[in-house]
């Protein structure tokens, strides 16, 4: 559909759910803006979720959402956006109550519900998280993305003749996973980031380009082999637990016949897909603790306030003091309990966790 005044609208390079803050300008109607999020980011918004909602990534508008996962015994459960995990909720218990009343009617749901109180505890046991990503969908996605970072270099995206065949004519797909060797060559230690990175090379009639997720999930896009504009090199980066975005040098020389090799998956190093997964996973594992640390301490000192009858600005007796002490101690001990049992995995543990989180990358 042409683009005109009435219908043209702006375009996430990345899309917002997953921490994608740049956008562009008059590159897709509102119609197609709408058909292709809806469908083809939603699907690999789906796929990146566990991601998104451990890291409880920073979007410009929307939340997170929960996920589902399962423990190692098989108990299921959600992850908040907050890191807590969830069995049952209140929501939950009052559908549980409603289906109850039509078969025993003499139960008094608001009193039920007036006496139920939520109870935190600590998990005892690892959950598992599997991350699949890939398929035609998520793969247009990824695609889409790419001409969007082509469009904002200043290029004619009809010039991406490979990309069109694949999202407009069901033609072959484009891209694969590329693990070779690392094309980012100042990458930042202990930092999570995604990156869209575009390459014109009339010379080799290549229209090139590198996407990585959470620093993770890395993938370079053949836009055209015929390629006869002008040199490009344009980069975008951000991370997507702060927003902020980040300045990467990325270095993609792919030789013309490499690229079959890349589509036939013989790039893929699955060693490093492992290790860069684990990386992500220890430097969530440190957020997660500081986060939990953090809710316990805060949660423990207004349980404390209200136990003991004291508001902010109270000059307390000694005996206050005390008894405050006392209560915050108590309430503290089950977390400190968790972080020192957490602490003691076994290999066992480890290795059901590793069953239970295999990071697989496929098209």
């Amino acid at each position: 559909m042409p683009l005109t005044s009435k219908n043209r609208t702006k375009e996430h390079v990345l899309p917002n759910a997953i921490g994608g803050r740049k956008t562009v300008d008059n590159f897709i109607c509102s119609d197609c803006n709408h058909n292709t999020g809806t469908k083809w980011d939603a699907k690999l918004v789906e796929q990146l979720r566990p991601l998104c909602t451990m890291l409880n990534v920073n979007r410009s508008r929307g939340q997170n959402r929960e996920f589902d996962v399962e423990t190692v015994s098989g108990r299921k459960l959600s992850v908040k956006r907050d890191g807590s995990i969830h069995a049952r909720t209140m929501p939950e218990l009052r559908k549980i109550l409603s289906r109850l009343k039509k078969k025993y009617t003499q139960i008094d749901l608001d009193e039920v519900l007036k006496r139920a109180s939520p109870k935190q505890e600590y998990l005892s046991e690892p959950y598992g998280v599997s991350l699949t990503v890939g398929g035609s969908l998520a793969g247009r996605a990824i695609v889409k993305s790419c001409l969007a970072m082509v469009y904002d270099a200043g290029v004619e995206i009809g010039c991406c003749d490979d990309a069109e065949s694949y999202l407009l004519k069901e033609g072959t797909p484009c891209f694969g996973y590329y693990y070779e060797r690392d094309v980012v060559s100042n990458r930042p230690e202990k930092a999570i980031f995604h990156c869209i990175y575009v390459s014109g090379d009339p010379k080799k009639r290549q229209l090139l380009a590198y996407v990585e997720y959470f620093s993770w999930l890395r993938i370079v896009v053949c836009l055209s082999q015929n390629y006869d504009g002008p040199s490009i090199s344009h980069c975008y980066a951000v991370d997507p637990v702060t927003g902020k975005d980040l300045e990467l040098d990325v270095v993609l020389t792919i030789e013309p016949d490499e690229i079959p090799e890349i589509y036939d998956y013989k790039k893929v190093n699955y060693d490093e897909i492992e290790r860069a997964l684990n990386a992500v996973m220890e430097t969530w594992s440190q957020m997660d603790s500081n986060r939990a640390r953090s809710h316990a301490i805060q949660e423990a000192l207004d349980f404390a306030c209200r136990e003991c009858g004291i508001s902010e600005g109270d000059v307390l007796t000694d005996e206050q003091v005390v008894r405050f002490t006392r209560v915050i101690v108590s309430r503290l001990e089950p977390f400190l309990e968790h972080m020192i049992v957490g602490s003691k995995l076994t290999e066992d543990d480890l290795r059901a966790i590793a069953r239970k989180s295999r990071g697989r990358a496929r098209q």
